[in-house]
């Protein structure tokens, strides 16, 4: 009985924006660190389509956004809450585009050092891809 593992049987791994988001890109967890590096090991190369990219870019704001506007809600329930008295609260936080660009810049190292492929949008016309 050999001990040699068979080599895969597939020539490359493409990324799904519902992978990524499962698995908390653009930090990796664990599962997704081994299955990358073992990719890595077994020299096949990974894809991401940047529609995938800017997909699960958007995701991410949309979720930010959600929790800037729950303080929001948060601070002005207290104030309803606290009435007849006066209660002033002041909610603080980085803006969005702040936190966005130290995702992007998460996002970049994770490419660079998992040693991923972006693919670019297509150039096609709709018509060209489906006509």
């Amino acid at each position: 009985m050999s001990t040699e593992a068979a080599p895969p049987d597939f020539d490359g791994i493409y990324f799904d924006t519902n992978v990524l988001l499962g698995q908390g890109w653009p930090v990796p967890s664990i599962l997704l660190n081994n299955f990358l590096r073992l990719a890595a090991w077994w020299r096949i190369p990974r894809f991401l389509p940047e529609p995938v990219l800017r997909e699960a870019e958007e995701h991410w704001v949309r979720v930010v956004d959600d929790g800037v506007s729950g303080l929001t809600r948060a601070q002005k329930g207290l104030q309803r809450a606290a009435k007849p008295i006066t209660c002033e609260t002041k909610v603080e936080h980085p803006c969005v585009e702040e936190l966005l660009e130290g995702y992007k810049n998460k996002a970049e190292a994770a490419i660079r050092d998992y040693d991923i492929s972006l693919i670019p949008f297509t150039k096609r016309t709709a018509e060209e891809v489906f006509g």
